[in-house]
């Protein structure tokens, strides 16, 4: 550990050093987000394949403070789970990759959350923030978020690394950063995350920090938030007309008091953005360490310093470099103990891709209900979330590393008995528009976009959108048409992530009886069923073996309309 230390060091002597210098005072800053514990490059197919993960990144960071006398590094949250490799040690990897990437703060993620306790075994005790404490320990960077509390102290939890905001000094700037986290953090993770921890209003929380940063006299507040946006254009930084304006990031800056905040760096959206809102500066570089946004930001003799946004930056496939020597040992030996498991073939073959349809329901996720209610054959109706698929499955022979990537978090299977009338308030949700549309098997369901235009402004602190006149299914049956009937009983399969209440399920489930509800914590992961069924299969996977396409099973009808939703 002692090349990271150093490397510490010596990055805090040259920001001090630049500050006591004579001439204009230049700052260039560098933003990443959902990086996700990639480390190589994310597999796939698309303009984006082979780009991305933590050694590109080190490449053009490296370069970018090669050439330049001052250069600030932070990150938006999301950081280390979602892959394989990052998941055989719980993200300890990332850690060292951050800290010898020479990150000066970042803000907390909802998939900070995702491991629980220490280990498999559980080592340490059953702390269910166990991981995540080891993690902000090891860290060389302090991790913000000003919004979380601790339920029963009503105060920021008391875990070494975790603040609300810091000063740094970069450039000669002397810059105070608040963190922020999603509100929306209890309906998309685990139960026991809303029950001891309180992800208060975001913007109250900025306001607040940022107000105390000002009384610091610092030059610059930027915010790190694990909330975001997507824009489609960024020649302009002041044309919003490609952008989400009723994005949640977008929504924080609107509710803050003009010249507090200088820039926010968004999140959590997976999508870029490089633009200015009211003044401020938002800038959000997409997903997987694929780009990077880029601020340049000068002392003119102004009361406050200039602040050029520029479009994010992509890094390329053809670089990549070693983080450090000790790291990389570490990384080589892991990725050869994956790459013998990920690399098993599974038998079975795709005669063309199954990708994910983030608008509409997809063929993926179908194919994927279908092979859980073949595992269970008692099960009449099969409900995924389609956020839980992170990636294509690619033509050609199918390996146990591609279902991996699709099903990343290692969920259980769960078996829900539900009322008609539950079941119809659970698709209600599903259909919102908050979290994309539903992956189905037994049901035929039609939504009509046209009748929720703003489904976010309609959900309460909990997520819960069932008390909106704005319902967008048109139409619920079961696959022969049958009509659901409110008083009768179905039997469903899904992930434990959606029975424990995830995707804004959980202000229906709480109503629901706890005997009607069960995890199977003892069966495989759901990503392990269908690989077993594969192996076991070895199918040519076409028709009959994948649902027709177009998949039926759900259908979207109606346009969104063309002015979005205002604040």
């Amino acid at each position: 550990m002692r090349v990271l230390l150093t490397f510490t060091v010596v990055f805090g002597l040259s920001l001090s050093l630049w500050g006591c210098a004579q001439t204009p005072r230049t700052l260039r800053v560098l933003q990443t987000s959902d990086v996700h514990g990639y480390y190589g490059a994310p597999e796939g197919e698309g303009p984006h394949a082979g780009t991305g993960g933590l050694r590109q990144l080190a490449s053009l960071i490296e370069e970018e403070r090669a050439a330049r006398d001052a250069v600030l590094l932070v990150d938006s949250g999301d950081m280390w789970s979602g892959t394989q490799l990052s998941d055989r040690n719980e993200g300890a990897l990332g850690v060292l990759a951050f800290n010898a990437l020479g990150y000066a703060a970042a803000a907390l993620g909802n998939h900070e959350f995702d491991y629980g306790p220490v280990g498999p075994r559980r080592e340490g005790g059953r702390d269910p923030f166990g991981s995540l404490k080891k993690r902000l320990a090891e860290a060389s960077f302090p991790v913000l978020a000003a919004n979380l509390l601790d339920r029963s102290t009503k105060a920021l939890p008391q875990w070494t690394n975790l603040r609300s905001s810091v000063v740094v000094e970069a450039g000669g700037f002397k810059i105070g950063i608040v963190g922020v986290i999603t509100e929306d953090t209890p309906a998309i993770t685990f139960p026991h995350v809303g029950d001891q921890l309180i992800f208060t209003d975001a913007t109250e929380a900025v306001i607040r920090e940022a107000g105390l940063l000002r009384e610091q006299q610092v030059d610059l507040v930027f915010v790190l938030a694990h909330i975001g946006g997507e824009c489609d254009e960024f020649e302009d930084p002041d044309d919003l007309s490609s952008c989400d304006q009723e994005s949640p990031v977008f929504q924080l800056v609107r509710g803050l008091p003009e010249k507090l905040v200088d820039v926010v760096f968004g999140g959590h959206t997976h999508r870029p953005v490089a633009h200015r809102v009211d003044g401020v500066v938002v800038v959000q570089p997409g997903k997987y360490g694929r780009a990077v946004s880029v601020l340049d930001i000068k002392d003119t003799g102004d009361a406050r310093p200039a602040i050029t946004v520029h479009p994010p930056r992509s890094v390329t496939a053809a670089v990549a470099t070693p983080l450090s020597q000790e790291i990389d040992q570490i990384l080589t030996a892991e990725e050869k103990a994956v790459f013998k498991v990920r690399s098993e073939e599974l038998g079975a073959r795709l005669v063309r891709p199954l990708h994910r349809e983030l608008e509409t329901g997809g063929r993926l996720g179908s194919f994927l209900c279908d092979v859980l209610r073949g595992h269970y054959p008692d099960r009449e109706i099969c409900i995924l979330n389609t956020g839980g698929l992170r990636a294509p499955l690619t033509e050609g022979p199918l390996t146990y590393g591609q279902i991996y990537d699709v099903m990343p978090f290692g969920n259980r299977p769960a078996f829900m008995d539900l009322t008609g009338a539950e079941l119809k308030q659970i698709l209600r949700i599903s259909s919102s528009g908050a979290h994309g549309p539903p992956q189905l098997s037994g049901l035929k369901l039609t939504i009509d976009r046209a009748r929720d235009a703003c489904p976010t402004r309609d959900r309460d602190r909990d997520g819960d959108v069932s008390k909106s006149d704005r319902d967008r299914v048109k139409s619920l049956t079961l696959t022969d048409g049958s009509p659901i009937e409110d008083d009768r009983i179905y039997k469903i399969v899904t992930s434990s992530f959606l029975a424990y209440g995830g995707d804004s399920w959980r202000p229906i489930l709480k109503r629901v009886p706890a005997e009607r509800i069960q995890v199977l914590t003892k069966d495989l992961p759901m990503r392990d069923i269908v690989a077993s069924w594969l192996r076991k299969e070895r199918p040519v996977l076409d028709s009959p073996h994948l649902p027709v396409a177009p998949d039926t099973r759900v259908q979207i009808i109606g346009d969104e309309p063309d002015v979005r939703c205002g604040p």
